[in-house]
Order: C-alpha cells, then sequence, then structure tokens
C-alpha cells in the first residue's frame, strides 16, 4: 500500500510518502499559508522517487486545528482526480 500523508495544522507543513519501498518526506517551515504550497511539495516529492499520484491508495490528512482549507481542498482535489483513493482525515490532537 502506497500512503501520502500531509499536514498543514501548524506553521510546519509537510508530505510524506510511504510504502515498502520508499519513506520520503519533505517539510516547509514558517511559512505563512503553507496549505498554498502543498501541490508544489506533493510534486516533488513524487519526481525525487520517480512515483505518480495513479498509484498511491489512501492520502491522509490533519483535519485541525489550525489554518487547513486550503490544504483540505487540495487532498479533496487530488482524491477526486485520481477517484479510486481514499482519503482519511484525523485530528492532529488525536496523536
Amino acid at each position: 500500500m502506497k500512503i501520502l500523508a500531509i499536514d498543514t495544522c501548524t506553521e510546519v507543513a509537510s508530505v510524506t510518502l510511504f510504502s515498502s519501498e520508499v519513506k520520503i518526506t519533505r517539510v516547509l517551515t514558517d511559512i505563512p499559508k503553507s496549505s498554498g504550497h502543498i501541490l508544489k511539495l506533493c510534486d516533488k516529492v513524487f519526481k525525487e522517487v520517480r512515483e505518480d499520484l495513479k498509484n498511491i491508495d489512501l492520502i491522509s490528512y490533519t483535519n485541525g486545528p489550525g489554518a487547513f482549507t486550503g490544504g483540505i481542498a487540495s487532498r479533496s482535489g487530488l482524491g477526486q482526480w485520481r477517484g479510486e483513493t481514499r482519503l482519511f482525515g484525523y485530528d492532529r490532537d488525536d496523536w
């Protein structure tokens, strides 16, 4: 299973691609409205490991707290574009 994990709930935004073959994480810090950079970060991760969104089984993302509306829109768009990709949202406070 290949999982794309996205977190935009704090001043640190991160994207992780995880599978049995690879784990790669890219992080942005101290950037206002970091959710606006998520698609670029996803693209960077995919290019680095020569992977494609069409092979992702699950997109996991934080629901909050925080300013994350743009991040949820990005994830929803990725999931809808992919069609069969499942989305899993969780509250960061539940960790």
